[in-house]
């Protein structure tokens, strides 16, 4: 088996919790503070303030999908391959269709959480092909 560097399994616990926490720190910046998007004059407090939301997002969803499963060996790699190929396809199409269709502030709102979109695509995809293997093992 070809080894591929993945973290410790005990890092998805910490990547859910720090996801979960600078996400609703970052929804807490957008809609209540309503702030995210200040652009007519630099304040370097909302600046960090934006900064930890989105280095802790992107952190926790990298621990997540990073994080070595239990049992790791060459079938699980290729439920690995498989989830990024079709997130990365999904998050294409994505961006041809909000090129298209979405303009003005809603496109800008669109690539300020594109970002997180491939991530997210390849642990739901991930999770849903896993589950799916392990549901038909237990059968």
């Amino acid at each position: 088996m070809k080894n591929v560097f993945l973290l410790p399994n005990r890092c998805k616990i910490w990547g859910k919790i720090i996801f979960i926490l600078s996400a609703l720190f970052g929804l807490y910046i957008l809609f209540i503070e309503e702030s995210y998007l200040v652009i007519l004059e630099f304040d370097y407090l909302q600046a960090l303030k934006n900064n930890i939301a989105i280095i802790g997002t992107l952190v926790g969803l990298s621990l997540v999908a990073f994080s070595r499963e239990p049992v790791e060996d060459e079938f699980v790699m290729s439920l690995r391959a498989d989830a990024l190929i079709k997130a990365l396809a999904v998050d294409c199409v994505l961006i041809v269709l909000c090129a298209l269709f979405i303009y003005g502030g809603s496109y800008f709102y669109y690539l300020s959480f594109s970002q997180y979109i491939v991530l997210l695509l390849y642990i739901f995809i991930f999770r849903y092909n896993m589950h799916k293997h392990l549901g038909s093992n237990e059968e």
